[in-house]
């Protein structure tokens, strides 16, 4: 469920609280139980959506300011942490 607020209005607008709702999902899903759901997958393929936006706007970097690059590879950081820890629980 949290990764759906990563799209609200109000999140979208403040990058530090993205950043703490994707490390706040890959912490809690050390205890999620290892079998495929209907929300893990879910989740994963949110994930995915959210780590194809930071690689098209890596493919811009001439228009973004150097902070915007600094958030962009740290987000896409902990998406890709979050990515892996999800992806463990689906085998």
């Amino acid at each position: 469920m949290l990764i759906k607020h990563l799209d609200h209005k109000n999140v979208l607008k403040d990058p530090h609280m993205q950043l703490d709702i994707v490390e706040v999902t890959t912490s809690l899903s050390q205890y999620a139980k290892v079998q495929p759901s209907v929300s893990i997958i879910g989740a994963v393929s949110d994930m995915m959506r959210h780590l194809r936006k930071c690689i098209h706007y890596s493919l811009d970097e001439s228009k973004m300011t150097p902070d915007e690059i600094t958030w962009n590879k740290k987000f896409r950081r902990v998406v890709d942490k979050c990515l892996v820890k999800l992806s463990n629980k689906v085998h």
